[in-house]
């Protein structure tokens, strides 16, 4: 009894494993392979407006099943579809990214996809002629899927020809039409890139990725993309003193890709910008954001910086440690003199801040006792008027300035213990 339970057991696992493995492997290829065959049908029928049906159903496959060998196929026959339907720039376009970014090409379609690039890199400067014959296919025309890739196909053109304003009209036109048109969105996000509208531009790529990052054989080129321009926008609202507006910059990449390296750049260049407009306590924050999380390439610069910080705030002790723990830990670093400098001068501020200050004497009334009030006289006592030696550092309690967690020092500047860690 136990040997048959033991038995039905195994067919029972094996029957399941069969079944993952279909549901995970041959059933995806079968319906890739079914819609693939459908769409070459459509494909064969050479109208505008069949092959516009057919590249919806090759775009299907390779956004469902983007791992099943008919995916491959189904690209290059997108790029085929829109070379048949005169679409010369988004053609070439999706043969690049075939050749890019598509793993385990046969020899024979990498072949072909050359020779048409190379074809497609004269015919896609569209001519006025073509231009012309690609709106005579919207008038021809009623498909909102099949104008909006005509319309985005102009739009790339006009960009191209730097007519920046004609390229945003058409691609608003395209997504109007079809608002899932990829390269209608990201021809509008590069437009208004170009006339100086980063903000908007950036939005569109952060929609982008939210809706169609996930499926998009574009998404690993626009994060990039994203990544070095929303950088290098802020870089430059810095560097033309636009602070507030760098600030917005960084912000976006902070929030947008914290695990990127460029993050440690973006929180010290906040830092400075709230710095250069002596908003020290906002510095400070970002300055120490820096010095804390895992990234170590402005750590130097903080350091120093979050010690400018604490004098401008009149804050000499915690200055002092700054500089004093920069020296520590970059003995040999860029900013040493200036750390030795500031450190020495931060050491003054508070022995200046913690010197007795001179105490004024009563002035007699001359009514009431004339003898008592000498003309010659000051009438307030300075330091010379103390029968007393100078104060010097040594003669500070020590108790005042011991630091937390710390003994004091022997035959040392008893304010090094008030700002040493």
């Amino acid at each position: 009894m136990r040997k048959e339970m033991v038995i039905g057991l195994i067919f029972i696992f094996a029957g399941i494993a069969s079944y993952m493995y279909y549901d995970k492997y041959i059933k995806p290829e079968r319906e890739a392979e079914i819609l693939l065959v459908e769409g070459k049908f459509i494909f064969e029928r050479s109208t505008n407006e069949t092959v516009n049906d057919a590249i919806s159903i090759f775009a299907k496959i390779v956004a469902k099943y983007p791992e099943s060998a008919s995916a491959v196929e189904a690209y290059y026959l997108i790029a085929r579809s829109y070379e048949k339907m005169g679409l010369h720039r988004l053609a070439y376009i999706k043969y690049t990214y075939l050749l890019k970014n598509t793993y385990n090409k046969p020899a024979q379609l990498e072949t072909e996809v050359r020779a048409r690039l190379a074809k497609l890199s004269i015919m896609r400067e569209q001519t006025e002629e073509g231009v012309n014959g690609l709106l005579n296919a919207l008038n021809n025309s009623s498909d909102p899927t099949f104008r909006s890739r005509v319309y985005a196909e102009l739009g790339h053109t006009k960009l191209r020809a730097r007519d920046h304003k004609g390229a945003l009209r058409m691609f608003d036109i395209a997504l109007n039409e079809n608002g899932g048109n990829e390269e209608a969105l990201l021809g509008k996000a590069m437009t208004l890139k170009s006339l100086g509208e980063d903000h908007k531009a950036y939005d569109l790529y952060e929609y982008f990725l939210k809706f169609f990052g996930s499926f998009s054989s574009y998404e690993k080129d626009v994060r990039a993309s994203y990544l070095t321009q929303v950088y290098e926008s802020g870089l430059h609202a810095f560097r033309r003193g636009e602070h507030f507006k760098a600030m917005e910059f960084f912000n976006r990449l902070i929030n947008y890709f914290p695990a990127s390296d460029r993050v440690e750049d973006a929180l010290f260049l906040i830092g400075e910008s709230n710095y250069a407009l002596k908003r020290y306590n906002t510095a400070l924050t970002y300055y120490q954001k820096v010095l804390s999380n895992n990234i170590h390439t402005r750590d130097e610069d903080a350091r120093i910086k979050s010690g400018y910080s604490y004098f401008m705030l009149k804050r000499f002790d915690l200055a002092g440690r700054e500089f004093q723990l920069y020296l520590r830990h970059y003995p040999t670093g860029r900013h040493v003199i200036m750390a030795r400098k500031w450190y020495d001068m931060s050491l003054r501020e508070l022995e200046q801040k913690l010197r007795p200050k001179p105490v004024p004497r009563p002035v007699p009334d001359r009514n009431l006792d004339p003898d008592l009030f000498d003309d010659d006289d000051d009438d307030y006592i300075d330091d010379d008027d103390f029968d007393l030696p100078p104060i010097t550092l040594d003669d500070l309690d020590d108790d005042l300035f011991e630091a937390s967690n710390s003994k004091p020092r022997k035959n040392n500047d008893p304010l090094r213990d008030l700002i040493e860690l």
